[in-house]
């Protein structure tokens, strides 16, 4: 605990009770739809990368789609995803929004609070459920050997998490047979279980919108999402 700031005195509230300015129903950008019209100058450019990309992944070369929460935001996850189950994008890498956002509209089909609201009434980011499941399921995912955007992915895909015994975790704490990192995750996510009082086995978490969700596309082909 900090001295200078206990968290455990903040109070969280209900993601459902938060008004969102985005639904992904809405903004979703479909890649079956009918192709939005842009203006000669924009198009020579997507040609232009269009053509980069084939030519990149007909030689076995890697493509990169690094991009900021607003592509999210703005409906681009199916869009991301379809890319990459295409095998278009070899790697994609956002932001915590980013990250945020594809989780929130996996969950529950909105995002995107009101910043300048929520900060004024002290309520920006304290939302229960976001704060909650993303940083168990990194917790966990970093047991398992998994990075950031595999262990979202695998919380979306899988629809909950699965908390391993407080008795497994000690014992792979203690054991000096597997890599340091193993053992310090292992003790990292005992923390975190006593800290929140998190029941062991299987909890479920819908994501009904899971559909929408570039990081879960990213899971199911072990694409890395960074």
């Amino acid at each position: 605990m900090n001295r200078l700031f206990d968290r455990s005195k903040m109070t969280y509230f209900p993601l459902a009770t938060r008004r969102n300015k985005v639904s992904i129903e809405e903004a979703c950008v479909d890649p079956h739809d009918q192709a939005i019209a842009i203006d000669r100058n924009m198009q020579e450019k997507t040609d232009l990368i269009a053509k980069q990309i084939i030519d990149a992944r007909n030689v076995g070369a890697s493509v990169m789609c690094a991009f900021g929460a607003h592509a999210i935001k703005n409906g681009m996850g199916r869009l991301l995803g379809m890319m990459v189950e295409k095998g278009w994008l070899t790697h994609l890498a956002t932001n915590g929004a980013g990250v945020i956002h594809d989780w929130e509209f996996a969950f529950q089909g909105f995002s995107s609070e009101d910043v300048k609201a929520n900060v004024i009434e002290g309520k920006f980011g304290t939302w229960e459920e976001t704060g909650l499941y993303l940083n168990t399921a990194l917790a966990i995912g970093a047991y398992e050997g998994l990075g950031y955007g595999q262990s979202i992915g695998a919380m979306i895909h899988n629809e909950g998490l699965f908390i391993p015994t407080r008795a497994t975790l000690v014992s792979a704490g203690k054991d000096e047979d597997i890599p340091v990192s193993k053992r310090a995750a292992a003790l990292a996510l005992l923390a975190v279980l006593d800290v929140l009082d998190l029941p062991q086995g299987f909890v479920p978490i819908e994501h009904p919108f899971a559909s929408y969700s570039v990081q879960e596309k990213c899971y199911v082909k072990q694409i890395p999402c960074t």
